[in-house]
């Protein structure tokens, strides 16, 4: 199903940019505001590190996403860990087929796709994408991510805090990326790496807007998957998350929809 691996692959992506170890029991306001400053300016060779190191230690946040063309939004929770059995996740999609949720537990994918699924969940590890499951959960780790970034890179700039997003104060880094080498490092694009790059060009922008505790409050790409751009934003950085698993009757059979 082509919508199923487009919604895996906007979960994907929203999930890119946070991780956790164990999350904070601070108020989201309190771990924003009591954030101790990092020394010293991002730079090319210690942005991944700055800035996977602090999402691991912030744990978790909260996920809006939005394609400028108006065709999609996303909004949801996470909480990723090094471990892709801890990992949890919930994303609730609005898209031109219609509304979409996935959840995240114990390193299992679910998908609710409205009507298409009969507005039940699908579990993914019961299906033919299984594997391909697997190996998009095992990549949502920051370092992971962001090492791909910094493989890819052909022009890096870090404009100091001139802007706000939500009160907080915020860098700019503006990443210019080669486009056939950061996505033949994404487990769910690899294989479709050429044809993709060929629709977006040799390079692509990638710009991170890092408070000053070295956490992204919004990423933003002109094109990316077939040329549909993404604003993402991250708030609520530390604050707990919860998430169930769905109960066995809010799931369905995968292959009384054919997969």
């Amino acid at each position: 199903m082509k919508l199923s691996a487009s919604i895996l692959l906007i979960a994907g992506l929203a999930l890119t940019g946070c991780s956790s170890a164990a999350p904070s029991t601070d108020a989201p306001a309190k771990t924003e505001q009591q954030a101790s400053p990092t020394a010293g300016p991002l730079t090319q060779e210690n942005f991944a590190e700055r800035i996977s190191k602090a999402q691991l230690k912030a744990g978790s946040a909260h996920v809006s996403m939005a394609m400028p063309d108006g065709t999609g939004t996303t909004e949801g929770s996470i909480q990723i860990s090094e471990d892709p059995s801890k990992i949890s996740g919930q994303m609730t999609m609005t898209l031109p087929t219609g509304s979409a949720e996935v959840r995240i537990v114990d390193g299992n994918m679910y998908m609710n796709m409205g009507e298409l699924s009969q507005n039940k969940f699908i579990d993914l590890s019961q299906t033919p994408m299984k594997d391909q499951v697997n190996a998009s959960i095992s990549q949502m780790n920051p370092e992971a991510q962001l090492q791909s970034f910094t493989n890819a890179i052909e022009t890096f700039k870090a404009e100091p805090g001139t802007e706000q997003i939500d009160g907080v104060d915020v860098a700019k880094v503006t990443l210019v990326l080669n486009t056939q080498k950061l996505l033949e490092s994404n487990v769910t694009l690899k294989e479709q790496a050429g044809a993709v790059a060929d629709s977006l060009g040799e390079t692509m922008e990638y710009v991170m807007y890092i408070g000053a505790d070295d956490l992204p409050r919004r990423i933003t790409t002109p094109s990316v998957a077939g040329g549909v751009g993404l604003n993402m934003d991250y708030s609520a950085w530390g604050e707990k998350v919860s998430i169930a698993a769905p109960s066995a009757d809010e799931l369905i059979d995968p292959s009384v929809l054919g997969m």
